[in-house]
């Protein structure tokens, strides 16, 4: 039905006989679910095609929900079986809440394809910290605080990387820099683990030879309730 959506599979590229069992076989392929606005993007349509290609030549199954209309999307979605997987396009395009939602429950995972979560219903995306680290260092030096470290996750996170480089250059742009150069501390765990035992470890580890700190205050990145802060 137009309007409706758009639904293919396509062929398997002709490869070498298969191995084992057809029941072994469909249990080691997997199912993924490509949804994506129709929008005539060049780029777009090339990606999902080479996507397609190099999941059928790896035995996965692939259907595509192609759609111009976000409700007619969710009643799709709705009344497909379960995937092991979805890539999402959205061109740009708002996809709802709704649509995320349903998405969600359909598919054990998901992929967007694109730089940046954009065209979404979401009116913001907290991805910088430089703001609340500025502003820890601003109160910390009003204290009279010139040596100061920063205590973050070592896993790469978008958001905390652009806050560390945020104090980087407010230490380095310092009117009485310290001695040493920015000292930032990165924990071996994630802030829902055993973030802070392991940060105190990390703390230690990082006195200098003869035992003392090498810094008078702290700024510790940590997420609580779903929000992000820096603590002195």
């Amino acid at each position: 039905m137009i309007g409706r959506g758009t639904f293919f599979t396509g062929e398997r590229p002709k490869a070498a006989p298969e191995t084992g069992s057809t029941e072994q076989r469909i249990a080691e392929s997997r199912s993924v679910l490509i949804l994506r606005r129709s929008v005539s993007i060049w780029r777009r349509r090339k990606v999902v095609e080479e996507l397609q290609s190099r999941l059928r030549s790896q035995g996965h199954r692939v259907v595509e929900v192609s759609y111009t209309d976000s409700q007619d999307a969710n009643r799709i979605i709705r009344g497909l079986p379960h995937f092991d997987a979805c890539a999402v396009q959205t061109s740009f395009e708002t996809i709802s809440i709704e649509t995320l939602a349903n998405v969600g429950r359909e598919a054990d995972a998901i992929v967007i394809d694109g730089a940046v979560l954009a065209g979404t219903e979401v009116d913001t995306v907290g991805l910088e910290w430089g703001g609340a680290v500025a502003s820890a260092v601003q109160l910390l030096n009003g204290q009279g605080h010139t040596e100061i470290g920063l205590v973050m996750a070592a896993s790469f996170l978008l958001a905390a990387e652009l806050g560390k480089m945020r104090f980087r250059e407010i230490m380095r742009q310092s009117g009485s820099p310290p001695p040493r150069a920015p000292i930032v501390i990165e924990v071996p765990a994630w802030p829902h683990e055993d973030y802070e035992q392991v940060a105190v470890k990390s703390i230690l580890a990082a006195r200098g030879a003869q035992g003392p700190l090498l810094f008078s205050a702290l700024i510790v990145l940590v997420s609580r309730t779903g929000k992000s802060s820096a603590i002195c």
